[in-house]
């Protein structure tokens, strides 16, 4: 059984989504650990509005941590 792949410190690896079927989700994905901890992230391919030009941006988490529910209408009791 191999072990699972553990990045060196200040190091990490982004992925291009393959099989995006929800638009909301990201264009990219991947992980890199610093100063001994690991984190997960997400890139999303955008172009600005008012420059035109293309840019990724970004959502950092700790790995271990749960990212909260996404809720339609916040006040659907």
């Amino acid at each position: 059984m191999k072990s699972k792949f553990v990045n060196k410190d200040g190091f990490g690896s982004l992925f291009k989504a393959k099989d995006k079927s929800n638009p909301k989700a990201p264009d990219y994905y991947g992980d890199f650990r610093v100063n001994g901890t690991d984190f997960k992230i997400s890139a999303w391919k955008k172009t600005s509005s008012k420059t035109g030009e293309t840019f990724l941006s970004l959502s950092v988490q700790p790995e271990n941590e749960k990212k909260p529910a996404d809720f339609d209408d916040p006040l659907d009791f």
